[in-house]
């Protein structure tokens, strides 16, 4: 059974400041992420330099979308262009359907989909769903998202190994602007958004709707690097990595 700890970002088109951000935690401390991408940006530019650390996959938004072939092509087809190697995906709010997998493997060659939540589940492991004679997915649950846990009443935003200790692979996914709010609560985000109505994105303050507790989002992804770091490289990695191993060990 793989488990490992990885970490994935959905940049879920946060301003540039806060993807830099948490592009450079990552880079500092060598440790490698999948992103899914929603949009262009000198950042996702940024992030194809450095192919050693981070995948790209994408993260189209599918909510209020007849899902038909056509329609999902014209969503799915801006995102390739901008990262056309991307082999995993992640659907915005996580839309799926079998039809819609169906499309994104066969017409986009998609092979990996992280779309199911099942969080803080043990004995996560990957698995194929088979759409049609010669086409399958390896979809890969995921274990822990930052906005999530702020609606636990028991969550914690303080990474202990202690505290995740099951068996079976642990995806934790994070959102940039909620590292760079440090969010506990979705309150300083909705704060955030509230404001943007009324001012250009480039005047916004983010500092200023900021969690300076030690207690969120951000003390959350940093405990999480340091514990990857330390484990000298028997933990960590991307999505595609982790699909091989699995692969590997099953014999598929």
């Amino acid at each position: 059974m793989v488990n490992d700890y990885l970490i994935t970002v959905d940049i879920d088109w946060a301003p540039d400041s806060a993807i830099s951000k948490t592009i450079n935690y990552l880079i500092d401390n060598e440790v490698r992420a999948t992103w899914f991408i929603t949009h262009a940006s000198p950042e996702v530019e940024r992030l194809k330099e450095y192919p050693h650390l981070f995948e790209l996959g994408v993260h189209p938004n599918f909510r209020n979308v007849k899902l038909e072939s056509s329609e999902i092509n014209s969503i799915v087809r801006p995102l390739k262009q901008i990262v056309p190697e991307a082999k995993s995906i992640r659907t915005h709010s996580l839309v799926q359907s079998t039809p819609l997998i169906k499309t994104l493997r066969e017409d986009h060659n998609f092979l990996y989909d992280v779309s199911l939540f099942l969080p803080l589940t043990p004995n996560i492991t990957p698995h194929h769903l088979f759409l049609s004679e010669g086409h399958s997915i390896c979809r890969i649950p995921y274990f822990w998202e930052d906005d999530i846990e702020m609606l636990n009443p028991k969550g914690t935003f303080n990474f202990s190994k202690d505290n995740f200790i099951a068996d079976g692979l642990k995806i934790f996914n994070f959102h940039p602007i909620h590292i760079e709010l440090n969010s506990c609560s979705m309150e300083n985000y909705y704060s955030m958004k509230s404001e943007l109505k009324t001012t250009s994105r480039r005047k916004l303050n983010l500092k200023k709707f900021k969690n300076n507790s030690h207690n969120g989002s951000e003390t959350f992804f940093r405990g999480l690097i340091n514990f990857i770091r330390s484990s000298n490289g028997n933990q960590g990695g991307t999505i595609s990595e982790v699909a091989e191993k699995w692969s590997r060990s099953n014999n598929i």
